[in-house]
């Protein structure tokens, strides 16, 4: 079953009314200050391709948090039920023990001035169809069709689709009074190819928030499975040191290294190399690291964050230089900072085009490497270390080879990588019916490759 946003507006606002009026009353003679109410629901639908026949697994998940304030002492609990006697039952039961809690300071609903009130913008982030199972299989059908079309291919062993519908609706004593929609379709696609070197697979998938939106399906299978033949016969390279050259896909992963390095917690904790650079420079000149809230139909898209804030387009990085760290409303307290925003966490974030082309990049490089794949490894931003292994295809005079790559670890320190990072101007525009995260291809020099012959 799917709730239509109507049907969740409808049963869901009264009750959460009910919920805080019932607390405001049961909760003047425990001191009571504020309470908050958050409703969610998601309604999921997954089909898989198997052998020409479809298999279809559905289901509705509810999930209602409620939280007491006692000036600065705070319960919460949650429960999958909306049954309102029962939910009386547990508030009345963290009534009891509220004032028994440890204080926080840090803890607390945003203050009223900073609630987000008025009209909620429309994003277009909820598609309110439901896709004809028709065209479902034959999505499905077509990634298939593009994987089986590469020579080699022996197997597809996994063809999704995924369908999702959620809804959300928070109501606070300090005015917040919000609900938000939103949507989600994916197809998912593994390949895997054979030769006499042996077997490989890969996957590629392509997700948007409307239906009509997603990426060509044969299009999905044929670079799920050209990546998977490109593995086969894939050569070690030798222990030392050449131009890395990161496609953008993974340079979206090695710019996610810098959030985590600017992460409210480990700002707070003191175990990021970052957590005393704020104003300063911390990368090249030409990083600009960009979270934009407010695209239409975005991945990541959220007006307003949780704690009812409006979100804003914000820059981390500009011109390399640290301007804010990724916080929560409760760590940007603990700092002693203003809240950003952000409390449902970061959006859609861009890591903005650089001024090179792609070709311009890889020109000088004699023998060099595309990477195309982490494969896990540490990186600790505590110690401002990088290692991962990684996958690709070998450069040769300045042009990227079908000659796979594979079985290596790329080390570094994060900071020299990131001061040393030069960009092309390929950044993709979001929404890319992919991700949440873009960034450009990325050359970076004097890196530490390990692999064959290495000690």
């Amino acid at each position: 079953m799917t709730l239509s946003r109507n049907q969740f507006r409808k049963e869901m606002k009264p009750l959460a009314e009910k919920l805080l009026k019932y607390i405001e009353e049961e909760g003047k003679s425990y001191g009571v200050s504020d309470a908050k109410i958050s409703i969610q629901t998601s309604s999921e639908k997954e089909t898989n391709l198997q052998n020409e026949g479809l298999t279809v697994t559905s289901g509705l998940n509810l999930g209602i948090k409620i939280e007491i304030f006692v000036g600065q002492r705070v319960v919460s609990f949650l429960s999958n039920s909306a049954d309102f006697e029962g939910l009386k039952q547990k508030i009345d039961q963290n009534l009891k023990i509220v004032g028994l809690v440890p204080e926080n300071p840090n803890k607390g609903l945003l203050d009223p001035d900073l609630i987000f009130k008025g009209r909620m913008p429309s994003l277009n982030l909820f598609d309110p169809t439901e896709p004809d199972p028709k065209a479902v299989q034959e999505y499905l059908k077509e990634m298939e069709r593009g994987a089986r079309s590469v020579e080699g291919i022996m197997a597809t062993p996994s063809v999704r689709f995924i369908e999702s519908k959620d809804h959300e609706l928070t109501l606070a004593t300090n005015g917040l009074d919000i609900i938000k929609s939103a949507s989600y379709f994916a197809g998912v696609i593994e390949a895997a190819g054979e030769d006499l070197s042996g077997r490989q697979s890969d996957y590629q998938y392509g997700q948007t928030r409307f239906f009509k939106d997603l990426p060509v399906p044969y299009d999905l299978g044929v670079n799920a499975a050209t990546k998977a033949m490109l593995k086969l016969s894939a050569e070690t390279p030798q222990t030392g040191s050449m131009p890395i050259v990161l496609s953008k896909e993974v340079s979206s992963n090695f710019y996610s290294k810098m959030l985590s390095a600017i992460d409210g917690e480990k700002v707070i904790s003191d175990t990021t190399y970052l957590a005393s650079k704020l104003g300063q420079k911390v990368a090249n000149e030409n990083i600009n690291i960009v979270d934009r809230p407010n695209l239409r139909r975005g991945l990541g898209s959220s007006p307003v964050d949780s704690t009812g804030q409006r979100s804003k387009q914000l820059y981390f990085i500009k011109n390399g230089v640290l301007q804010e760290f990724a916080m929560s409303a409760n760590e940007a307290k603990k700092l002693g900072r203003s809240p950003i925003g952000r409390n449902s966490g970061l959006t859609n974030v861009s890591v903005e085009p650089g001024k090179e082309t792609v070709d311009e990049l890889l020109s000088d490089i004699n023998e060099g490497i595309y990477i195309e794949g982490f494969h896990g490894g540490v990186t600790n931003v505590a110690q401002n270390s990088f290692s991962e292994s990684a996958s690709g295809r070998w450069i040769k005079d300045g042009k990227i080879t079908d000659k796979a790559v594979d079985g290596f670890v790329l080390g570094g320190k994060l900071s020299e990588m990131f001061l040393n990072a030069r960009l092309a101007n390929d950044t993709p525009s979001l929404p890319d019916g992919k991700s949440t995260f873009v960034a450009p291809t990325t050359r970076i020099d004097g890196l530490k490759l390990g692999g064959a012959g290495g000690s």
